[in-house]
């Protein structure tokens, strides 16, 4: 009887600390679009940063901290956010853009053509794979 209550005591607090890493990763989450708005990207990095790293599959934060990174030119660092969201997302339309760019201009040009054979979206898609 101790053990069945043990069991569902812990499925409560695991799921308590679920919720609360849910919302601290939305909360800076949103500090980090806040202070990327005001152009400080390398607080904006920290702050997306953080919220991954309290919920690693957070796709909003990994795309903005991938754009953050481009925008400081870390051009390696966005490919592994970009990356990150790719595996987690394959169907992620903006991560698949990026990737395809950003492969081209590594001229990384296998990467790049299939890349750009899968994105719908993409305006250089016709550049890359031609």
């Amino acid at each position: 009887m101790k053990s069945i209550t043990a069991i569902i005591l812990s499925l409560i607090i695991a799921q308590a600390v679920s919720a609360q890493n849910a919302d601290s990763a939305n909360f800076y989450y949103r500090k980090g679009l806040e202070e990327k708005a005001a152009a400080r990207f390398m607080v904006a990095e920290k702050f997306f940063d953080k919220a991954i790293r309290f919920d690693a599959k957070h796709k909003d934060a990994l795309l903005q901290n991938g754009y953050t990174s481009l925008l400081m030119r870390k051009t390696d660092a966005a490919k592994g956010w970009f990356t990150k969201l790719y595996d987690i997302d394959p169907t992620s339309q903006p991560a698949i853009k990026e990737l395809a760019t950003l492969y081209f201009e590594y001229r990384q040009f296998v990467k790049a053509i299939e890349f750009a054979g899968k994105c719908t979206t993409c305006d250089n898609a016709e550049k890359i794979i031609a």
